[in-house]
This record gives structure tokens, sequence and C-alpha cells, in this order.
């Protein structure tokens, strides 16, 4: 089986249609969105349509991320986590929900996890659903393997950080690999990082990949992974959350994830 893996969009559409562009060329048997559909970005009817496009198809799944549950949340009055955020994302969410129709989220499945043999899918982490804690250091993902095994998964597949990463995790042990693509056997747990195909934060250059699955039941063909960076319009994204009315503070702050040199 094939799967494509897309990490958090942030309504950034460019991006986004970039992302299934790349996914239709290579083909795919499923297609996770690994969810946080919006935030930051300013494309938000646009990417609700495109994701919903795809799940019609019935060849496509959605999870929930800390900001899909946060405009579920707003919409049913409930402030908690809003009222821990920044000034400067807060100010974009209020911007987003402003325009955010109900009709269409409201249509919308999100699922919390989702799982495909010995593979765990979900937005952050292998804990559950509304538990939004980072993968970052070895420790973290060390404890995350646990987790995993503990559950009985062999690879775990998360977005959240912004950051592709591939941890592999083997009697107690684990360390990061620099690989972009790899076998994934199963004498150890592996956890890999899509990243963020909306705002990216690996490096200098605003990367965004598609990450390739091999997925198999056979114990002798181990399952393998590729990330597959692809080219999108990064200078019409940013004039597009230029001309959005937000604040120069917020604006700036944004655009800091692009531009940096």
């Amino acid at each position: 089986m094939r799967v494509a893996v897309i990490g958090d969009v942030h309504a950034n559409a460019l991006a986004l249609q970039a992302a299934l562009t790349t996914a239709d060329i290579g083909g795919y048997d499923q297609l996770v969105f690994l969810g946080d559909l919006l935030t930051y970005g300013v494309d938000v009817v646009e990417t609700l349509e495109l994701v919903s496009e795809r799940l019609a198809t019935g060849h496509a799944v959605l999870l929930r991320g800390n900001h899909d549950s946060l405009y579920q949340n707003l919409f049913e009055g409930e402030t908690a986590y809003y009222d821990k955020l920044p000034v400067w994302i807060k100010e974009s969410v209020m911007w987003t929900l402003d325009r955010l129709p109900l009709d269409i989220w409201s249509k919308i499945s999100f699922n919390e996890e989702f799982q495909l043999l010995d593979f765990l899918f979900s937005h952050a982490n292998p804990y559950g659903s509304e538990r939004w804690e980072y993968l970052n250091s070895s420790t973290e993902h060390a404890n995350a393997a646990e987790s995993l095994l503990e559950r009985g998964f062999r690879v775990g597949v998360f977005g959240h950080t912004h950051r592709s990463k591939w941890y592999r995790y083997f009697s107690g042990a684990g360390g990061f690999e620099s690989s972009s693509c790899g076998e994934l056997d199963y004498s150890a747990v592996h956890i890999l990082n899509a990243g963020a195909i909306g705002q990216p934060r690996d490096n200098a250059n605003p990367v965004a990949n598609v990450l390739w699955l091999s997925l198999t039941n056979n114990d002798e063909s181990p399952p393998g992974f590729k990330l597959q960076q692809f080219n999108w319009n990064v200078a019409g994204h940013l004039n597009r959350v230029a001309g959005s009315g937000m604040s120069d503070e917020a604006l700036t702050r944004i655009a800091s994830f692009f531009n940096k040199t």
C-alpha cells in the first residue's frame, strides 16, 4: 500500500494545492492529512474546500490537530486554550474565525487517530485525544516510542512541530537519523514527522515535503518512507497574508517563518 501524508496546512492553499498535485503525480492508495488546517495563513475557504474534495473520494482521512480543536472550541464558547495563546496568534485566530463558514466547517469529518497495519497516525503524538505535547527532544521521542510499543505499533507518524524528523528506537535507546528516506525495520520502533507544508520550520528555506510510505505486512520486506520536496509559490502566499489587514506585528511574525536568511 502506498500512502501520501500531508503535514500541517495552516490555511496555505498554494502549498496545499502543490502538495496535492505532487501526491497525484506519485499516485497513492491512501491520503492522510495530519491536521491543523487553519491559522497563520489566510486561505480559509479554499483550504477547507480542497480538503473536503479529497475526503469525499473515500481515499483520504483527516486527523484533528490542536488548531482544529481550537476553532471547534471557540464555536462552542470554550476559550481556555485560546486564552493562553500569544497576542499575535490570537489575532490570526480571530481573523480566521470571522471568515470561517460554519456550514462548511460542520461537514468536515475529523479523526483523532488513524491506524494502518503497525502504523499509528495522529497529529502530535501517540497519547490520545486532546494531548498536544510536542515531540522535540530525544527523551520525548523515546517516551513516545515506548508508548507506541505498549499500544502494539512499530511506527508513529505525526506532525505538530513543523519539522520533519526520523527517530529510531531500539533496545531502550534511540536517536535521530539524518536520511530523508529509508527502510523501517521492525526490529526498532520508528517515529516519523512529516513537517508542515503550510509553515515549514526545518531550516532557513521554506522547504515543504510530502511524506511517502510504502506499507507491507510481509516480514521479509520491511516498509519504507521517503520525504519528497516540492516547490510552491512562497511569494504568492506572503502577498496574500500581507493583504489580509492584520496588524504589522502579526504580519511580521507570520512572515518571519519564511523570510529567514
